[in-house]
């Protein structure tokens, strides 16, 4: 048991940095911008948003965990979308990603930026596009992946929490094999069946994925 457990935090370790590593770069070449998070356009980032905000039910005086932050540009959106006076809390493996954030939001006092992703208890915790790249990692390893993600939001969540995910149901043309494409019924059902009876499963937006907001 020991022996795998040392393995599997062998593995994440070498995942994190991996990915680290891979951000670092699009950030070092593209800087605070969509391709910096490697987004193909603004558009494709911004319609994330717009689902994954349907998750809060207030506009103001709420906490939400932001897994995979990036530089901030969630925060961005929502103070551009009516949502005021909340405590956002930015996680990011990247350092360099936290740094910049920290840059930019220097004189935000209610902006939170961490290094890592152990999440700490808030309202509300959302991953948008973090689920999408997989690199070379097995479909199957990367759904496990997912899974344990998912139930960590679901943990540090007092009230809900929404991620997106790209769909299986992707037209065939736009498949890419370093990118994971989740089947959106077997989100839906396992959610309902691990953490809520109160599931929503959005997938009637232009883009090749889905939302899945579950309230507690």
């Amino acid at each position: 048991m020991y022996d795998r457990i040392s393995q599997l935090s062998i593995q994440r370790l070498d995942l994190e940095k991996r990915f680290s590593d891979y951000f670092g770069k699009t950030l070092q070449n593209y800087g605070t911008t969509y391709l910096g998070v490697d987004w193909k356009s603004p558009e494709a980032q911004l319609v994330r948003f717009a689902q994954i905000v349907k998750v809060f039910t207030d506009t103001q005086q709420f906490s939400v965990n932001d897994l995979g932050c990036g530089y901030g540009a969630l925060y961005d959106y929502m103070k551009a979308h009516g949502f005021q006076d909340f405590h956002y809390f930015g996680y990011d493996l990247c350092a360099d990603m936290i740094e910049a954030a920290k840059k930019k939001f220097q004189d935000q006092s209610l902006v939170h930026l961490i290094q890592g992703s152990v999440l700490e208890p808030h309202d509300y915790t959302v991953a948008s596009g973090i689920f999408d790249l997989k690199l070379d990692i097995s479909s199957q390893d990367w759904q496990e992946h997912v899974l344990e993600t998912i139930a960590a939001m679901a943990k540090a969540s007092n009230r809900a929490f929404a991620f997106n995910c790209r769909s299986k149901y992707s037209d065939p043309e736009y498949i890419k094999e370093q990118m994971f494409y989740g089947d959106p019924c077997f989100f839906f059902d396992w959610c309902k069946r691990n953490f809520s009876r109160h599931v929503a499963l959005l997938h009637d937006y232009e883009a090749y994925d889905f939302t899945i907001i579950v309230r507690k």
